[in-house]
């Protein structure tokens, strides 16, 4: 089954710490990078900065601009 993140999970300074999927799943940023790598998130890749994976959108959207939920 693929999965869509649908809202960014981020802490109080604003930072990304995970994603509410599609089937109102929450996951950590870390399970996300995992769950992409396997292919089993939609509209995402995964890019390597430094020592850090992160998540990428492939469509015209950013991640940033999914509603947010306070963690």
């Amino acid at each position: 089954m693929h999965y869509t993140p649908t809202k960014r999970v981020v802490s109080v300074r604003r930072n990304t710490v995970g994603f509410i999927l599609n089937n109102n799943k929450r996951v950590s940023l870390k399970e996300a990078v995992a769950l992409a790598n396997k292919g089993r998130i939609r509209g995402v890749r995964v890019v390597s900065n430094y020592n850090c994976d992160y998540l990428q959108s492939t469509s015209g959207k950013t991640l940033l601009s999914l509603p947010e939920v306070v963690s």
